[in-house]
C-alpha cells in the first residue's frame, strides 16, 4: 500500500516540476538572466556544478573502460585479418621462391615487402605486410 500511495503522488510532482521549471525557463528569457532568476541560476550552478564534477569523475573512466573494451574487439577481428593474409602473403612468397629455383627467369623477379592495414591504408609500423611480386 506505501508504494500506491507514492506512485499517486509521483505524477503530480514530477507535472508540478516541469512547470515550474518552464515557468524559471520563461521568466530566466524575458530579464535577459538578470534578476531573482539569474541569482537564483547562479547559486544552483555554485551548489550544482561540484556535484557535476565529482560524477564527471566517477563517470568517465568507466565510460573510458567500455570504450577501451569496445576497441579491443575491433582491434582484434582486425588483427585475425591481417593473420590471415599475411599467413597467405608467405605461402605465395614460399610458393614463388620454390618455382623460381631452377629457372632461369629468378634474376628479372623482384619481392617487395610493404606495410599496409586490412582497410587498404598504411600502417605506422610493419607489423602487417604484404608481398608484391614484381617480374621485370
Amino acid at each position: 500500500m506505501l508504494s500506491r500511495k507514492r506512485s499517486d503522488r509521483a505524477l503530480p510532482t514530477f507535472i508540478t516540476l516541469l512547470v515550474v521549471g518552464v515557468l524559471l525557463m520563461t521568466f530566466d528569457v524575458r530579464l535577459e538572466g538578470g534578476g531573482v532568476v539569474g541569482t537564483l541560476r547562479t547559486g544552483t550552478q555554485a551548489v550544482v556544478a561540484p556535484l557535476q564534477s565529482a560524477a564527471s569523475r566517477v563517470v568517465n573512466p568507466i565510460a573510458d573502460m567500455v570504450d577501451s573494451l569496445s576497441n579491443i574487439v575491433s582491434l582484434r577481428e582486425e588483427n585475425a585479418v591481417l593473420s590471415a593474409e599475411l599467413a597467405e602473403a608467405q605461402a605465395d612468397l614460399v610458393a614463388v621462391q620454390d618455382s623460381s629455383h631452377g629457372s632461369t627467369f629468378s634474376s628479372n623477379c623482384t619481392i617487395s615487402t610493404f606495410p599496409r592495414r586490412a582497410s587498404g591504408g598504411p600502417l605506422p609500423t610493419s607489423s602487417a605486410s604484404q608481398t608484391r611480386l614484381t617480374l621485370r
